[in-house]
């Protein structure tokens, strides 16, 4: 990963679940306080990642803010939301991961209605799949980001 830089935002009462007053505080406050403290941001490279709980983030994203993310990922967590969209939508997870075995039939469902949706999914991990598959995991990241 070159030239960019990871910004790890918890939600206001530290729960992992993410409302719309969340996200939007990343355009609000984050993204201007960043500003001003000299990087510079293009907001048209703008990837939204939600891991577990923080899956909340990325339902919340895909429902309300879509158009302010290149991508939308799912890690170990259930999306809950389908809907055409211009943003790329990644899913990664396992069949044995109650959060996130839904998650081959929500591609599908994305998909068909036109959003390009990716699938990481191997049917026997269960909810660590980024630590027990962490290279191919990162692989597929950089990959399906274009971050290589």
């Amino acid at each position: 990963m070159k030239k960019c830089f990871i910004v790890s935002i918890a939600t206001r009462n530290l729960s992992g679940i993410f409302s719309n007053e969340d996200i939007n505080r990343i355009f609000k406050f984050y993204l201007p306080m960043l500003k001003k403290e000299g990087y510079s941001i293009d907001e048209s490279r703008l990837h939204l990642i939600g891991l577990s709980n923080g899956g909340s983030a990325s339902n919340i994203a895909l429902r309300s803010f879509d158009n302010k993310f290149q991508t939308i990922t799912y890690i170990s967590t259930s999306c809950d939301v389908v809907k055409k969209t211009h943003s790329k939508i990644l899913l990664i997870g396992g069949g044995k991961d109650n959060s996130s075995k839904n998650l081959p039939t929500s591609a599908k469902r994305l998909q068909r209605c036109g959003t390009k949706a990716v699938l990481l999914f191997d049917e026997k991990e269960k909810h660590y799949m980024l630590i027990h598959q962490k290279e191919r995991t990162i692989a597929f990241l950089n990959h399906e980001l274009e971050l290589n």
